[in-house]
């Protein structure tokens, strides 16, 4: 006979086993052992994966190093506010103490640019690949991303927010936790965040949408699916994501097709559910026609500033062309055809553009800006 205290250690033995089972990290590479993903979960990997990896190395660490550790720090989890981990602390991090240049306080990271960054931990270096990692196409499959000061970062993907909202669950942007519906995440907002009521609800009906991922391309968009009301204010991505390559008569098509469909549709002011209007993507995908169109046909407004968390807001127009180095559009924004441009526009992070050039090693465009009279010294 076992008494109630047994029954109770075994009982709390099981449900720990249990889940951790759950919680088992799963790879390409090793899911005999381990869960198995699905197909969609597999190619998710594979894209997310390459994304993180073309991060790592476009930062200057060695390729080789990537692919000895691969599939122990980049791991599929299936947690309920997040699906993806990067474990770029631990292993990773001491690995590249002894193979980089280094000091006491940290290591110096030279990219094929001849970029060179301090990195004094995990965390620095967690802020280094969500920088690159925001520019890829990749990051439109991902709804949210955070990290620790032990240098785990976390993704949330599409796949997973909808998933969850067909269980009746949303998303917070701020923190990536998933709450009961309109209310849980509005209350939650409030009392976490300190948001406005008005301004929590906005957030909830903006993601009483779902959305279908194909993640097999990483040029995937997000397509509705159902009927429900959502302001105008906030749109899925395809007709963002088009205006980094398309030709003016294309988009302008694209435009009157979406008007047809969603009457108010306003290109100004529309925004992607990451607070990106269309010249933004145009200006960072390098789209020069585009922007010339989109502005001076259009009356999109160059100074209006990107919303959403800190690593996007108050983003403009120039500061997307600067980051990606696209100088001949930089040069038309600074031009005496467009008003409003304001040179010295900081982003929430205090960055202007120069900043950004800089960041990414745009020689060129820091040329630009400093001969049109950025401070530079900001």
């Amino acid at each position: 006979m076992f008494c109630r205290k047994e029954v109770r250690q075994v009982s709390e033995r099981a449900e720990k086993a249990e889940r951790t089972r759950k919680r088992t990290y799963s790879s390409p590479e090793a899911t005999t052992h381990n869960v198995i993903m699905t197909v969609s979960q597999q190619g998710l990997y594979e894209v997310f994966a390459a994304a993180i990896t073309g991060s790592l190395t476009s930062l200057g660490i060695p390729e080789a190093l990537l692919l000895s550790l691969h599939s122990r720090f980049i791991l599929f989890v299936r947690d309920r506010d997040f699906d993806f981990e990067v474990k770029l602390g631990g292993g990773l991090y001491r690995k590249l103490r002894a193979l980089v240049p280094a000091d006491p306080n940290g290591l110096l990271l030279r990219s094929d640019l001849g970029v060179v960054r301090f990195v004094s931990s995990p965390r620095d270096l967690c802020n280094l690949v969500l920088e690159d990692f925001e520019a890829r196409q990749e990051r439109n499959l991902i709804a949210h991303t955070s990290f620790n000061d032990a240098g785990i970062l976390r993704l949330t993907s599409e796949e997973l927010k909808s998933d969850r909202r067909t269980q009746g669950f949303l998303l917070c942007r701020e923190c990536g936790k998933f709450l009961r519906g309109p209310t849980g995440l509005t209350s939650h907002m409030q009392r976490v965040h300190n948001i406005a009521y008005t301004e929590g609800m906005q957030g909830a009906k903006n993601q009483l949408s779902t959305f279908v991922v194909d993640v097999n391309s990483t040029a995937s968009v997000a397509v509705r699916k159902d009927t429900v009301k959502v302001d105008d204010e906030y749109d899925d991505y395809s007709l963002f994501r088009l205006a980094q390559s398309a030709t003016v008569e294309k988009y302008r098509l694209a435009i009157r097709q979406r008007v047809a469909e969603k009457p108010g549709f306003d290109i100004r002011f529309a925004r992607d559910p990451h607070g990106s209007v269309a010249l933004m993507w145009a200006a960072g995908g390098g789209n020069l026609e585009l922007c010339k169109d989109l502005i001076l046909q259009h009356g999109c407004q160059p100074s209006l500033e990107q919303r959403g968390k800190r690593s996007f807001k108050g983003r403009t127009a120039l500061h997307w062309a600067a980051r990606n180095g696209h100088e001949s559009v930089v040069e038309f924004l600074l031009s005496e055809r467009v008003e409003g441009v304001d040179i010295d526009a900081v982003t929430a992070d205090g960055t202007n553009a120069f900043c950004w050039a800089a960041w990414g090693g745009h020689l060129s465009v820091m040329k630009l800006l400093e001969a049109a009279g950025c401070d530079y010294r900001r």
